[in-house]
């Protein structure tokens, strides 16, 4: 009988590891590489155009100091003045006063139309950090290969790269088959309220129906999965929600020598801590939809396990519990941003407040979130509102399809500018919030991508310090848009 239980345990574990071989050699990802295609743009042109770019102002402080609309509209006449072809072939309207929308009408006009968006403005240079630039960030100075300025990276790089590859095109007299749209929102750093969805709905109403569209979040890079040296072209299909609720806790007051056993800044305090120690559940689906696709890049241990997930999936899971940007695509984040109570030394404050800002994983709503922070924190004396100062919040998008039309232009427009060289294509949740959020109404074909290549240690500068763009990448990115338009 023995003998038996121990053949049986031995013919599962043939099985077993024969599974785990097969998936570990059985590829997955892609190895065709692109086709060379004969099209190089200008690149001192390029170049000026973005150092230029940079020195418009064109910076969103928040909803309550809004953009400067001298600079948005000197910004605008730039544009005019630099792409006369798209200025005067496009049909160009300004949408809400700062906003910009291009038409450019295809030769097929019954087929859906594709829109490609780009957002004006950019964030302020943190204050205080000013003298840690190694160029000044509204200089737009050209040195050491780079480009540098705030806004190089985001999101002048769209704009940019979509209007230069569009006028080259035009000057060849290369139209498309479906019409595009270029939508450049002017206030995308602040939610995109008076851009974007003004320009959705102004889309809408013309009874508009897109293809699909393709936004900033993803780009190529290397270095960010260890052991993987060839590029990924990170295209993120979907991105999480975002909410803030408001936490406030109310106290009796009074004079600081007869404090009660909790003040309102105790109570409040210990409802945030609540939250940090019991933080959302963790998804693991999209996270391993990005490491299933880079596996075959991998050594050949991480690539056994990437491969077989369904069995090391709780190993994986544990060896990320302390990277924070793992973290931010398996749950819904929680993130104590803002607090206030308290107006003297010696005087027990009455109200405490603070903020907390959530990035909502898909499957959860800013309903839910609420829901779940009452419950997280228990206590009646602490109350959780949605915060009324900016949006009451929105939740995560559908997660659009990594096969179809859309996702195949787009992939062998990716392609084809990086041949020779191959490079890994791979679908990555968006943590951070984009423009794309407003057009849901218009398709559902959402893909979040910019070809700019930039080694890991440069992902930092994007709403950091030193945010610069290769002179190469910038023409590469150009190249890409040219590819992708010209196809359509």
């Amino acid at each position: 009988m023995k003998t038996k239980w121990v053949k049986g345990l031995l013919a599962i574990l043939v099985v077993l590891i024969a599974i785990i071989l097969i998936r570990t050699f059985s590829p997955t990802a892609s190895d065709a590489t692109g086709n060379g295609f004969d099209f190089a743009p200008d690149e001192a042109r390029v170049t000026g155009l973005m150092s230029d770019a940079v020195k418009y102002k064109t910076i969103s402080f928040g909803r309550d100091k809004p953009t400067s609309s001298k600079q948005l509209i000197a910004f605008h006449q730039f544009l005019a003045d630099k792409f006369p072809l798209v200025h005067r072939s496009l049909k160009r309207e300004v949408v809400n006063k700062y906003s910009l929308l291009y038409t450019w009408q295809g030769s097929a006009p019954q087929e859906k139309p594709v829109l490609l968006l780009g957002h004006l403005d950019v964030v302020p240079v943190i204050p205080g950090t000013e003298a840690d630039w190694k160029q000044p960030p509204y200089a737009g100075v050209v040195a050491d290969g780079y480009i540098w300025g705030r806004g190089t990276l985001d999101n002048k790089v769209n704009i940019i790269g979509i209007l230069e590859a569009a006028e080259n095109m035009l000057r060849a007299g290369v139209q498309p088959q479906r019409t595009i749209y270029f939508a450049f929102g002017h206030d995308e750093e602040q939610g995109g309220i008076d851009g974007a969805l003004e320009i959705s709905k102004l889309l809408e109403s013309r009874g508009v129906e897109a293809e699909f569209l393709i936004d900033e979040g993803g780009l190529v890079t290397s270095g960010v999965v260890p052991g993987v040296d060839v590029p990924l072209a990170i295209i993120a299909p979907a991105e999480k929600g975002i909410v803030t609720l408001e936490l406030k806790a109310r106290g009796a007051g009074g004079h600081s020598s007869v404090p009660p056993k909790q003040s309102s800044i105790g109570i409040l305090a210990a409802a945030i801590a609540s939250l940090e120690a019991n933080q959302f559940p963790r998804d693991f689906s999209h996270t391993q939809q990005f490491l299933e696709s880079v596996a075959d890049e991998m050594g050949l241990v991480n690539r056994m396990v990437m491969k077989n997930l369904w069995l090391f999936k709780p190993v994986v899971m544990a060896s990320l519990a302390n990277d924070a940007q793992a973290q931010a695509g398996m749950r819904t984040t929680t993130a104590a941003t803002v607090i206030a109570g308290g107006i003297k030394a010696n005087v027990l404050p009455i109200d405490a407040t603070a903020k907390v800002n959530f990035r909502i994983l898909p499957g959860e709503t800013p309903d839910t979130v609420r829901q779940r922070v009452i419950k997280v924190i228990d206590d009646a004396r602490v109350s959780v509102d949605f915060d009324i100062s900016g949006q009451r919040g929105m939740g995560p998008s559908p997660v659009s399809p990594t096969e179809g039309y859309g996702w195949d232009k787009i992939t062998s427009a990716i392609r084809d500018t990086a041949a020779p060289q191959r490079i890994v294509i791979t679908p990555r949740l968006l943590v951070a919030a984009t423009d794309t959020r407003h057009y849901r109404n218009l398709t559902s074909n959402h893909y979040r991508f910019t070809y700019m290549a930039l080694p890991v240690g440069d992902l930092g500068t994007i709403h950091g310090t030193n945010e610069r763009i290769g002179v190469k990448t910038l023409n590469d990115t150009v190249r890409f848009y040219h590819r992708l338009m010209s196809g359509l």
